[in-house]
């Protein structure tokens, strides 16, 4: 009998170190400069495509989280803000500034404004295949999720 429970216990403990995943931090996001790769919108991917920029808008779309700010370019407009963590991976972008130099163009099909409104629906980070997901709404309040490349 003590055997049998034994062997249990070890098979258990094998079983339930097996399912761990690696836990995430959100240590593994900051300081990195991030460049939007994709969005996708009920799993569907919108077509947004860093591909063909040309030089002009090569360096749009990004973000940066440091000392509790987040940062980047949107299109053409450099942004900034406060980023609040919560919870189960919850976080959410608070009074974000914005230069305001003349919009001459939407990269990748995206204009500046859509990119705005995605990010100040932002609920949700994850990592997955080293990429940054932020999971948010867009204006028609379906699920979305901004993918981001290093």
């Amino acid at each position: 009998m003590k055997r049998t429970l034994t062997g249990a216990a070890v098979l258990l403990m094998i079983t339930a170190c097996a399912g761990q995943q690696a836990a995430l931090s959100f240590d593994q996001v900051l300081g990195k400069e991030w460049k939007l790769t994709g969005i996708r919108v009920e799993n569907v991917s919108t077509g947004y495509s860093r591909a063909g920029l040309g030089v002009d808008f090569s360096n749009s779309y990004t973000l940066i989280f440091q000392d509790g700010m987040i940062g980047g370019r949107a299109a053409p407009n450099s942004y900034r803000g406060p980023f609040v963590l919560t919870e189960n991976q919850g976080i959410s972008f608070d009074k974000l500034a914005a230069t305001l130099m003349a919009v001459l163009g939407e990269p990748g099909g995206l204009s500046e404004g859509e990119y705005f409104d995605y990010l100040e629906e932002v609920y949700r980070w994850d990592i997955k295949g080293g990429k940054l997901e932020l999971y948010t709404k867009n204006n028609e309040g379906k699920a979305g999720v901004l993918v981001f490349s290093e």
